[in-house]
């Protein structure tokens, strides 16, 4: 970037971007995976019934927690990520949601 008005840009469309991808601030904490997660896609698909769901920890992750959540009854897998603690402090998290986005 060669001046300050396109570095204004850039960031404002950064912004916008990262405004734009749905995204749900809810705490998924490791010590209550499994129920946590239950409560957020009962949040997110207010049609599933908890009774429905069952959940499995993928195991390869070093810091960051991957729970396979599937519906019986629909056939509907989704993954829930939890960040490992304190992770925030080396990674910025609106970076990776475009990262995500974009690929």
């Amino acid at each position: 970037m060669t001046n300050t008005s396109e570095f204004v840009n850039a960031t404002q469309n950064t912004a916008a971007l990262v405004d734009a991808i749905p995204h749900f601030a809810f705490d998924v904490k490791h010590d209550s995976l499994f129920d946590d997660s239950k409560l957020l896609l009962t949040k997110v698909f207010p049609e599933w019934s908890a009774d429905e769901l069952t959940f499995n920890q993928c195991k390869d992750g070093i810091t960051n927690k991957l729970i396979q959540c599937t519906n019986k009854s629909k056939d509907i897998t989704v993954l829930i990520r939890a960040y490992g603690k304190h992770t925030e402090v080396i990674i910025d998290r609106s970076q990776e949601l475009i990262v995500s986005a974009l690929n």
